[in-house]
């Protein structure tokens, strides 16, 4: 492998952790090595090396066989099939190695495209259809993308996706590598290893992790703290990154996640009221729906959420929680049936497609309530977006009814985002924070847990939910 990479491209300068990588790739060629994982930091010639260059090398080795890409993105996948097209297209010093090597011109699609003996290249974003298609080598290159590693739907979605759909598309004999950053200790790699260790029956992998600072047993016998690639990426310049923040270094650079040890919402912070003993009072705010929508009904999906919410002073508090699977027309008739009970509530819809559909069909069907729909404009990522209520949790201002309903709303919020199946109860509360203009007042992702009776009831909370 590493002698292909020199071969074709001139520029080509080789780095001790790319022998590293070449020699399992080589493994992977030889079918010596079916299953294989390498984390390692991001900028440092992962994607070029595996999705690009090995692609193009075990095709050549392989024309008769069949490449499935994954990438979080299909864009992504597809810009790895555009470079490893134009090499076999192009390339003057692969086509001197393997002068067989051609593109079939009656399949030559940037996303699915074959070579003359039947082999060919698939690229596809996670959660992409590729029924229809087999495999003999699987390549998955960051099938995580940056903001979607805080929401632990999107983390499950991807395994689900992974065990569902991608795993029985192999042909037998088949390799799956899989080339990643490491985000969460729940992501694909995580998942995958996790289950490997309970489960012998299970894909067992080889694993190559490369941190950017040399940490103990490091597999290129650096000394601790020496950096991976240093001509490219010094060590004061990773010094520098991992000043900005400890918990995303540690996962994106030293390939070591972790559940942060200050969750943002913890169990005993939430204050029980009795709704119908408190009822909305002079002075309080008119109370507000909030809603989120998933517009699905399958058992792994997300759930619609509509939550009654009426602010008091500093306070806010969650009079009524539906919370149901179901496509559009039975939301649609759930919210309906609602604005018809409460006609005089308002109802407060985040800035979001599914959503901004919504209030056209409402609008619609109740113009009369057109002053009372509400847009509300949020950060893009739950995280940020949650820190406002979460901040409003902890100070003891966010009350919830009792219960069934207030107790799986503050059972969604406690495992958030490191370990919770589900964030829809999180989104509502977030929009009503917006809403009703509560703002930040603490950092709660870095403030520091100096009450050690606090971490030991954050730390039972986190290992039962996990």
């Amino acid at each position: 492998m590493i002698d292909f990479c020199d071969f074709v491209r001139p520029d080509w300068i080789t780095a001790g952790h790319h022998e590293l990588i070449g020699e399992k790739l080589d493994g992977v060629l030889a079918g010596e090595i079916t299953r294989l994982q390498i984390s390692m930091p991001p900028r440092h010639g992962k994607s070029l090396m595996a999705s690009v260059l090995f692609a193009a090398f075990w095709l050549a080795n392989n024309p008769d066989k069949q490449i499935i890409h994954i990438s979080y993105a299909s864009s992504l996948s597809n810009e790895f099939s555009r470079q490893i097209r134009a090499i076999i297209r192009d390339d003057s010093m692969y086509r001197r190695l393997f002068p067989h090597m051609a593109l079939d011109p009656d399949r030559s699609r940037l996303d699915d495209w074959k070579t003359p003996q039947g082999g060919g290249f698939k690229s596809v974003g996670v959660q992409g259809g590729i029924t229809g298609h087999g495999a003999d080598l699987m390549l998955i290159d960051d099938p995580v993308k940056e903001g979607d590693e805080q929401s632990p739907t999107v983390l499950e979605n991807i395994y689900t996706w992974y065990l569902s759909a991608a795993r029985t598309r192999l042909h037998p004999g088949a390799a799956v590598v899989i080339i990643m950053t490491r985000w969460h200790p729940l992501d694909l790699a995580g998942r995958l290893l996790d289950l490997a260790k309970k489960d012998a029956q299970a894909d067992q992998w080889e694993t190559l992790v490369l941190s950017a600072l040399a940490e103990e047993d490091d597999p290129l016998g650096r000394e601790e703290g020496e950096a991976l690639w240093a001509e490219r990426v010094s060590r004061n310049e990773l010094l520098a990154v991992q000043r900005l923040s400890e918990r995303y270094f540690a996962a994106l650079y030293q390939q070591r996640p972790t559940i942060s040890e200050v969750p943002m919402f913890v169990e005993g912070d939430f204050v029980r009221f009795d709704p119908q003993r408190y009822k909305p009072a002079a002075g309080d705010s008119k109370p507000t729906w909030t809603i989120d929508l998933a517009m699905t009904d399958d058992d792994r999906s997300d759930y619609n959420v509509f939550a009654r919410w009426v602010k008091r002073g500093d306070s806010l508090r969650l009079y009524q929680l539906h919370r149901f699977r179901a496509e559009w027309p039975e939301a649609k008739a759930k919210l309906l049936e609602l604005m018809d009970e409460y006609p005089d509530d308002d109802y407060a819809l985040p800035k979001q497609l599914l959503e901004l559909l919504a209030v056209q069909t409402v609008k619609a069907e109740k113009p009369a309530m057109m002053g009372q729909l509400h847009e509300v404009s949020m950060p893009k990522d739950k995280v940020s977006r949650a820190q406002v209520h979460a901040d409003l949790v902890r100070r003891r201002g966010l009350l919830v009814c009792e219960g069934e309903t207030g107790d799986y709303f503050i059972e969604e919020h406690v495992g958030f985002p490191d370990v919770a199946q589900h964030d829809d109860c999180i989104d509502v509360a977030s929009v009503a924070t917006h809403h009703f203009g509560f703002k930040r007042t603490v950092d709660i992702i870095t403030a520091d847990p100096a009450d050690q009776t606090r971490r030991d009831v954050i730390s039972e909370t986190i290992e039962r939910l996990s």
